[in-house]
């Protein structure tokens, strides 16, 4: 798999959390659950990548 910078993991991750959201303001929280878990995981690949520190640069 390709790598991906810390900022675009970073934009991935506020994107879920914008779908995530209107998804539950559309009733819809079963589609909701799998975006959250959609942008954990981009966290968790972006806590493990060794050129995340380089975002407080």
């Amino acid at each position: 798999m390709a790598h991906v910078s810390p900022v675009k993991r970073l934009e991935r991750i506020a994107q879920f959390l914008r779908t995530a959201t209107r998804q539950i303001q559309e009733n819809t929280p079963d589609k909701a659950l799998q975006t959250l878990a959609n942008a954990t995981n981009e966290v968790k690949i972006l806590i493990k990548d060794p050129k995340t520190g380089e975002l407080s640069s």
